[in-house]
């Protein structure tokens, strides 16, 4: 027997179906709506000193080379990306279910260098604190970014020069 179906059967079987959908994408979207961004507190450290901390000076000019090994090493770490920005040269990245977030920022530093610039914020319960410990930076982020490009990053002064002498993260 050849079962025919009408366009109004098919139709019928078909709306409960685009209500539902409709329905959850509501809920969806009215769940989005009510978590708001998370309110970071910055830290009471000058912005000069967080500066320094937060950057440290590559000498190569390639500054996709420094965001992909950057995005390598997070990843390494256990690191999600939430976004990578090949026009910015910068990325963003969770960890700990998005409780750890950090941004990475690469930028040209003279003609022969590159400037990579990470902020990172803990965030609990909605609210966040900016990560103000050298310590995490150096051995969280540099030291194994430096060993990536196989490359000494170079610290930064607050005014975003290189230190002299400054060829060994501290």
């Amino acid at each position: 027997m050849i079962r025919h179906t009408t366009r109004r059967t098919t139709l019928l079987h078909t709306l409960p179906r685009l209500a539902l959908l409709g329905a959850v994408l509501a809920l969806g979207a009215c769940a989005a709506r009510n978590q708001a961004a998370p309110q970071i507190t910055d830290s009471t450290k000058p912005a000069t000193e967080m500066r320094a901390m937060q950057t440290r000076i590559f000498d190569t000019p390639d500054r996709s080379r420094i965001l992909r090994a950057t995005a390598s090493t997070l990843q390494d770490r256990g690191y999600t990306f939430e976004r990578i920005s090949a026009g910015t040269d910068s990325l963003t990245a969770t960890k700990f279910a998005g409780r750890l977030t950090l941004t990475a920022t690469a930028s040209a530093h003279g003609a022969r260098q590159t400037a990579l610039r990470v902020n990172a914020a803990v965030i609990d319960g909605g609210r966040g604190q900016q990560v103000d410990t050298p310590a995490f930076y150096r051995d969280m982020v540099f030291s194994p970014l430096g060993q990536t490009l196989a490359l000494t990053p170079l610290e930064a002064s607050p005014e975003g020069a290189v230190t002299a002498g400054a060829t060994q993260p501290r």
